[in-house]
């Protein structure tokens, strides 16, 4: 079992956090701040609810971030910041739809604290993932290619790449 730490529980993070749980891996996530459209979504699925960001970082295996392109840079600076004060040094996978230059940022400040990025995207929608829940694993890939393709409930990771970024 993967313990995963969901950053961004709105309408997609909550559904694909839905089918990892169903899947049987322990997801977890923080509600403070958020809507309360965005609470019903999470405590209508099996994903446990904990108190802050550091409750998420640091019990996590994989930490996935799904946030508004805008939020993306200061998201990598809180679950790196996160890691800093847990001590500890998940995988960190950045499902932002965002530039290049962003993801550089983001894993540079992710590495200062020992943790290495995953960069991929995410194609589908929240419906998707919520009625077909075929591949319920945040970490099963497809054969072996130059570019595998991760599978979270439906909605697929088409890149993913890990390591320092390429420049």
């Amino acid at each position: 079992m993967v313990t995963v730490g969901l950053v961004g529980a709105g309408a997609m993070g909550s559904a694909l956090g839905a089918g990892w749980a169903a899947g049987g891996h322990r997801v977890r996530t923080c509600l403070a701040g958020r809507s309360p459209r965005t609470r019903r979504l999470v405590t209508d699925t099996s994903v446990e609810v904990v108190d802050d960001l550091d409750a998420v970082v640091g019990g996590a295996d994989l930490v996935v971030s799904v946030v508004p392109p805008s939020q993306a840079r200061a998201a990598g600076a809180a679950i790196a910041a996160a890691a800093g004060r847990t001590r500890t040094r998940p995988v960190v996978a950045d499902l932002n739809a965002v530039a290049p230059s962003t993801v550089h940022e983001v894993s540079d400040t992710v590495a200062r604290v020992g943790c290495a990025l995953v960069d991929g995207a995410i194609s589908g929608d929240r419906h998707a993932v919520a009625i077909r829940r075929g591949c319920t694993s945040p970490a099963r890939t497809s054969p072996p290619s130059s570019q595998r393709a991760t599978r979270g409930s439906t909605s697929y990771v088409s890149t993913v790449r890990s390591g320092p970024p390429r420049r």
